[in-house]
């Protein structure tokens, strides 16, 4: 049974090195997008476009920021895995292994 599942703290490392960025990035696109000027951007699409239009591009800007906010967090803590960790929950990789089936 131990093929079919990691060991619980490759588990709790994976979903904390996966939900960190997207909480952070998240936040991070909800500020873009309500206090810069994407701000404008989004409401001149919805009045062009419609409201579906401007929620898409806002879904596409959310997803791209919390890629770069996960890749750019890989990126330091390639150089200083102390923010890796700070950036990501957790500096430790977790580790998979393959089932191996006859």
């Amino acid at each position: 049974m131990t093929d079919l599942f990691p060991p619980i703290r490759d588990r709790a490392i994976a979903y904390i090195r996966t939900y960190t960025p997207i909480l952070i990035g998240s936040i991070l696109a909800y500020l873009l997008a309500h206090f810069t000027i994407a701000a404008a951007v989004l409401a001149q699409a919805q009045v062009v476009f419609g409201p579906s239009v401007k929620d898409i591009l806002a879904a596409a800007a959310t997803a791209a920021v919390i890629a770069l906010y996960y890749w750019g967090a890989r990126q330091l803590g390639k150089r200083w895995p102390k923010a890796e960790k700070w950036l990501l929950g957790s500096s430790a990789v977790p580790t998979y292994t393959a089932k191996h089936t006859a």
